[in-house]
């Protein structure tokens, strides 16, 4: 099995996680400034796997990384990868519905308002501020 992490913010991220009791560096490399991408990081150990992914449900929305490829075992669909998609799941009543916005600038003021650390640089395009509405569990179901 193999998985690839992708950092949320950074272009460059080096962390630490602990795995049997050991620290295992990781380093997040990145992709590109334009269009901006974060950097990415890809294992096979099961044991480094298992303790990331533990990481990211641990942390939930404030995790630093999240996987977004997952290959080799078919039982390991994993629910990060579902932030790729631009709608969010259907029938999600977990998710803030924000009726009111209709346009992509309206969508981005709404995130800056009410998403504590959103500025308009960390949401520059439509996937951005679709990614970012997700991660904080907002939907713009009227956004064209």
């Amino acid at each position: 099995m193999r998985k690839v992490y992708q950092s949320v913010h950074f272009l460059q991220l080096e962390t630490n996680i602990v795995v049997d009791g050991k620290r295992v560096a990781i380093k997040f490399s990145g992709e590109s400034f334009q269009p901006r991408i974060p950097g990415k990081f890809d294992t096979s150990d099961p044991k480094l796997i298992a303790a990331m992914d533990a990481d990211i449900k641990r942390a939930g929305s404030k995790a630093a990384y999240r996987c977004v490829l997952s290959e080799g075992d078919s039982k390991a669909k994993s629910p990060e990868n579902d932030n790729l998609v631009n709608e969010p799941p259907a029938g999600n009543e977990d998710f803030t519905k924000a009726k009111e916005v209709n346009t992509l600038q309206e969508a981005k003021e709404y995130l800056i308002k009410n998403v504590e650390g959103i500025t308009a640089s960390r949401i520059p395009n439509k996937q951005a501020v679709i990614n970012a509405a997700r991660q904080n569990k907002i939907e713009f179901p009227n956004l064209q």
